[in-house]
């Protein structure tokens, strides 16, 4: 008896799980869908004026060497690297060329 007791049971527990499981899964989909309707939305992230004279960072820089033109246009530098314990740059163009700097700033191509 114990056996058709059982049989009866499990499938009202199967279909209780699935209930809960879709209730669960549909207050989920729900707070996904109507949170967005809550969230704050501002038109001015920057409340405050910046000021344009007030902490400024100055950053100096010096030309050391300018890289050759490439038919015409303007060479794009890359990559700066520095030789170890030495006097030379490397610095790689964007069409792929090499080029070394020494210190002083001159230029050569290191390959073709």
């Amino acid at each position: 008896m114990t056996d058709k007791f059982r049989n009866l049971v499990a499938p009202a527990k199967k279909r209780l799980l699935q209930t809960a499981l879709q209730a669960k899964a549909g207050l989920l989909l729900f707070g996904l869908l109507t949170l967005p309707v809550f969230a704050q939305m501002t038109n001015n992230p920057f409340s405050d004026r910046i000021e344009a004279n007030e902490d400024i960072i100055a950053v100096g820089y010096k030309e050391f060497a300018i890289l050759p033109d490439i038919d015409g246009e303007a060479a794009l530098a890359m990559d700066l690297e520095s030789e170890p314990e030495g006097d030379r740059y490397f610095v790689n163009d964007l069409h792929g060329l090499l080029y070394t700097v020494k210190d002083g700033g001159e230029v050569t191509k290191s390959l073709t």
